[in-house]
């Protein structure tokens, strides 16, 4: 799903006369995870791009096809540049711009909505596929990060980064989005950072004398310190400072350990239930959360047969293959939803389950009704 995300924040509005639906936009990806593939994102973009292309064209046909029945069934007979009314029509004429039966169906009104500024027929062919996908990835910035301290340090110096114009071509751009995949990737070290600051106490290896006290092996230094921030806390601040410096969407992953029942999923027989690691005690950052899990395939009947599995085997071979997932509004932290929020999820239901697909060549969305 970042993938896609991506893409549509890449991605211009329109390319000729096809509506890609992009946001011209330049994104930051935070791969704390190291799972960040660069042609696995573009397959993505050529495939949201051939989907839209596809669209455009069967729309043009669909016009194309309404625009004949449309001719077909109204009676005349052309002369010159004017229609002749049949016998028992009110005499009327139509100027020279009308459509008339000795157009070409390649000038028909359908081909004239489909030509570029210079009035030549427009054509998406594939090497302006890879000119738009070459344009677009230029304004993707990933940044790897390999601790705590470095993600807090890739985070304040961010702004620094992006606000200089010689060091990457998206100065022209705004910043759509700041991606973060995934914030729990150091959640344990983060854990024991904030056991130490809670007791005050730091245990660091060493062999430098001056550092502090050395323990009777040598080798460990015990220092004191404050109590500092927990780390989720900072970097919540830093990615909502981030937010209101460039007005732009944060969105990151988190992961969830399984659990076997919960109250806000109760609704939900056929998502797998689970929790996710940041809490919004911890990481009190996100307008809403989504709960994304693979399309369950029900287990074997306790008193199936092997020659009756064997026969489902096909079926439930193909149904994995489809790449079917679901997501969902964790309703989880609900209290804390702005009016807006509220409202919004109000609009598509709290229950609503959104379907996608991920294959080889896309991610595609089912549009909520």
């Amino acid at each position: 799903m970042l993938y896609l995300a991506i893409a549509i924040a890449i991605l211009p509005a329109m390319h000729g006369h096809v509506g890609l639906d992009g946001k011209d936009g330049a994104v930051v990806v935070v791969d704390t995870d190291s799972r960040f593939d660069t042609e696995r994102l573009a397959e993505i973009v050529m495939g949201h791009v051939r989907e839209k292309g596809s669209e455009h064209s069967k729309t043009l046909a669909q016009k194309q096809e309404q625009g004949r029945r449309q001719d077909a069934a109204v009676p005349h007979s052309k002369v010159g540049s004017h229609l002749v009314p049949q016998d028992g029509e009110p005499e009327h004429s139509l100027s020279s711009s009308a459509r008339t039966d000795d157009l070409q169906p390649s000038d028909d009104v359908t081909e004239l909505s489909n030509r570029d500024s210079s009035g030549r027929p427009f054509q998406f062919v594939e090497d302006d596929y890879k000119k738009l996908l070459k344009t677009a990835l230029q304004h993707v910035h990933v940044l790897r990060p390999q601790s705590l301290e470095s993600l807090a340090a890739t985070m304040q110096s961010l702004p620094a980064y992006l606000y200089d114009t010689a060091a990457h071509p998206s100065s022209g751009r705004v910043l759509h989005s700041v991606m973060l995949d995934s914030a729990s990737a150091f959640y344990f070290q983060a854990k024991a950072e904030e056991e130490n600051a809670r007791v005050g106490v730091a245990t660091h290896l060493s062999s430098d004398p001056d550092l502090g006290m050395r323990d009777p092996t040598g080798e460990t230094i015990i220092t004191v310190r404050r109590p500092q921030i927990p780390p989720y806390q900072r970097l919540a601040s830093q990615l909502r400072t981030i937010q209101q410096q460039f007005g732009c969407i944060v969105m990151y992953t988190s992961w969830s350990i399984p659990v076997r029942t919960d109250p806000a999923f109760s609704g939900f027989r056929k998502l797998p239930m689970s929790r996710p690691l940041l809490h919004s005690s911890s990481f009190n950052l996100p307008t809403l959360r989504l709960q994304l899990s693979r399309a369950v395939v029900p287990p074997f009947a306790p008193a199936m047969s092997v020659e009756e599995a064997m026969g489902e085997r096909n079926e439930r071979q193909r149904v994995s293959d489809q790449g079917l997932f679901h997501a969902v509004i964790d309703a989880r932290g609900s209290d804390g939803w702005s009016r807006e929020v509220r409202e919004g999820v109000r609009a598509i239901g709290s229950h609503t389950m959104t379907k996608f697909w991920i294959t080889d060549e896309s991610v595609r969305v089912d549009p909520l009704a």
